[in-house]
């Protein structure tokens, strides 16, 4: 599962599978490199890692115990250039927040 948490400007990357020993989290962000971006496992057996990303789309995996890749089940797909299906994660730009007008004071002329 992605959401992303607006507060904090981080995505939010998380995987079901207590049986799992090891993941990882790969993908564009991250030049696919299975070293950056580990996951680490709650008690009740989920997967969790969460890295600040900029606005966009980007393709990503789940590489589980360093012998297999899992898409995201709740994330749209893609075939990659290499002909891989890849979940897709996409991240909005935050709207500017409305700020009321100021206000300005009016001065007498003396």
């Amino acid at each position: 599962m992605f959401t992303f948490n607006a507060k904090t400007r981080k995505a939010v990357f998380q995987l079901e599978l207590p049986e799992a020993h090891s993941i990882s989290l790969l993908g564009d962000f991250n030049e696919w490199d299975h070293t950056k971006n580990a996951m680490k496992k709650s008690k009740n057996g989920i997967w969790t890692a969460e890295i600040k990303l900029a606005p966009g789309e980007y393709q990503f995996l789940y590489f589980v115990d360093e012998n297999r890749w899992l898409t995201d089940d709740q994330c749209p797909r893609t075939t990659s250039e290499v002909g891989t299906e890849n979940s897709i994660a996409v991240i909005v730009a935050p709207k500017p927040a409305k700020t009321a007008p100021k206000k300005v004071r009016a001065t007498k002329k003396k």
